[in-house]
């Protein structure tokens, strides 16, 4: 049984990993934690794909070969490298209409970029969509707390979409904007980091999956690879 490392790009997503991730893998005997994606300036993010280099070619050489992953958001993924190649890559599947096919570009760069350092079978691209907010539409009742016309609005565009991981149609209809705006229409701030593994919480993983095809498979791979 391996150790799963996640490589994430803010502290949401630490949280997200520790806290919602952690006690669901822990169960069957996994450790799953977060590595932040750090860069040369010291703080923590992934404005280019050099930073995601600097910080899985060590995990590569773990003499334990923990299996490797991502928790990015596809919602501004990086179109930057050191790497003209790769810049060029990631600048094509930018300008690809379709998300599905955007996804699969960027995520098959991902492995590119492993697979020049050294082939790595225990490396699992995975790259959210549209961001890790999206999972939260999963269930409005975790909103049942704060006011009933916030709850009402989720549950609205809950049901204007196939799943919640579809949700993303402007720059300002992204899953993290439209709870911005629905929480500012009632006076009260959505905190993007604090708010969203809170929510998570009250949700639970397990209904999360149910609703999140994409997500769903990905954690099964992760707990596949773990357990062989």
């Amino acid at each position: 049984m391996k150790r799963v490392y996640v490589i994430v790009e803010g502290q949401t997503e630490r949280e997200f990993v520790s806290r919602v991730l952690a006690p669901y893998f822990g169960q069957a005997g996994i450790l799953i934690s977060a590595i932040s994606m750090k860069h040369s300036g010291g703080g923590m993010g992934f404005s280019n794909l050099d930073y995601f280099k600097n910080n899985v070619e060590p995990l590569l050489y773990d003499k334990d070969a923990p299996v490797i992953t991502t928790l990015v958001d596809l919602y501004r993924f990086p179109v930057q490298s050191s790497d003209y190649t790769e810049e060029a890559s990631l600048k094509k599947w930018n300008a690809e209409p379709n998300a599905d096919a955007r996804l699969a570009g960027f995520q098959e760069v991902l492995v590119s970029v492993v697979r020049k350092i050294k082939p790595y079978p225990g490396f699992v691209p995975y790259i959210q969509k549209y961001e890790l907010e999206a999972l939260l539409f999963s269930d409005s009742t975790a909103f049942e707390y704060e006011e009933e016309k916030i709850k009402e609005k989720i549950q609205a565009i809950i049901e204007d979409f196939p799943n919640p991981e579809d949700i993303n149609t402007t720059e300002m209809g992204h899953p993290a904007k439209r709870l911005e705006t629905i929480f500012a229409a009632s006076k009260k701030k959505y905190e993007k980091g604090a708010d969203a593994v809170d929510f998570a919480e009250l949700i639970g993983l397990e209904t999360i999956l149910k609703k999140c095809p994409r997500f769903r498979s990905w954690v099964e791979t992760l707990m596949a690879k773990a357990q062989s």
